[in-house]
């Protein structure tokens, strides 16, 4: 069965159902299942997730008669977005007049958040609001560029445990050097090409994070049950956190700490440089190749069941730290300079 099929007999089904809560629900169906397949997943997994469409219907029946009895149900508008990039551009004698924010925080609600650097004189967003699902707010107040988006309830939202993922775009003017803030949950981060940002927090679940050629003074990176990958990446301190994923990080200075944590899953690193190297796992391995020589670090390693190419403890009495700690895996870190 494809998804035209499931989504068919999901649709015979429940064809007692008003117009209006049929759209939804075949609208709701078919972009999550389109979205995740996007994402890489089989579109036979998604669909043996879901379990059958007679299964699907149940539940959805179930509430259905638990939302008639709650409230009368309106007769609402067609689905209509809105591009507020667009708005925003119609305006940019407006927007070229307004000081540089010194922040950005941008928080929402299973989005997908993808933000990039351009040549325009003030932020801009670019998200379609469908009016019946989502809340967004845009304001600027004390310097700060504030975005926040939130999921309306559906009333069948949640009961088969997926959400449709959509996408928002932050466009950053290039002369933005401040503090940089984007929390999502359940959908991936991505930022490419920042420079001299003084601070970046990147705050997810159960999705990735994704960044590329990026200075910040300061990086926190973390979500959970998915993976982390860092690519030509710079500054003064960075924690990448996740858990049940793997880190990969690949070609990075820091001048001082790099602090690397997950756990049931591996650290890959290849081309670091910092004074403080911290990775830590669990049930997993650590590899990969640091710069430099091993004479050059003050090094604690540990692990269980498992060979390691580090001494357990060597102190050369530079000024450079690298602590290794896993269990159950190994641990083959080189030194480029030693190779």
């Amino acid at each position: 069965m494809n998804t035209e099929q499931y989504i068919e007999q999901l649709m015979e089904e429940i064809k007692d159902f008003s117009e209006q809560d049929k759209k939804q629900i075949k609208e709701y169906f078919e972009e999550m299942i389109y979205d995740r397949m996007e994402d890489g997943e089989s579109e036979s997994d998604i669909l043996r997730k879901l379990g059958s469409p007679k299964d699907v219907s149940y539940k959805l029946k179930l509430e259905y008669e638990s939302y008639l009895e709650r409230e009368e149900v309106p007769q609402a508008e067609d689905k209509k977005t809105i591009s507020f990039s667009s708005l925003l551009k119609k305006d940019e004698n407006s927007s070229a007049n307004k000081e540089m924010p010194t922040s950005i925080f941008v928080q929402a609600e299973n989005v997908k958040i993808v933000a990039l650097r351009e040549n325009i004189p003030y932020p801009q967003v670019e998200f379609d609001e469908d009016k019946q699902v989502d809340l967004l707010s845009i304001t600027e107040e004390n310097g700060c560029f504030k975005v926040v988006h939130k999921i309306k309830k559906l009333w069948f939202l949640g009961l088969i445990g997926f959400h449709k993922t959509k996408s928002m775009i932050l466009h950053v003017p290039t002369t933005f050097h401040g503090d940089l803030t984007l929390i999502s949950c359940n959908s991936s981060i991505q930022l490419r090409d920042f420079d001299s940002l003084t601070e970046l927090h990147c705050n997810t679940s159960n999705s990735k994070i994704a960044v590329e050629n990026v200075t910040a003074d300061k990086m926190s990176l973390k979500t959970s049950n998915s993976s982390i990958r860092l690519e030509d990446i710079s500054g003064g301190d960075i924690l990448a956190k996740t858990s049940n994923s793997k880190i990969l990080l690949d070609r990075a200075t820091f001048s001082n700490t790099i602090d690397f944590i997950t756990s049931n899953a591996p650290i890959e690193v290849h081309g670091i440089v910092g004074k403080s190297i911290k990775l830590h796992t669990s049930n997993s391995s650590v590899k990969g190749e640091i710069s430099g020589s091993i004479v050059d670090y003050n090094i604690i390693s540990s692990t269980s069941n498992g060979s390691s190419t580090l001494p357990s403890r060597m102190n050369t009495g530079k000024d450079k730290d690298l602590t290794v700690r896993t269990s159950n895996g190994k641990i083959n870190l080189t030194f480029e300079q030693d190779q």
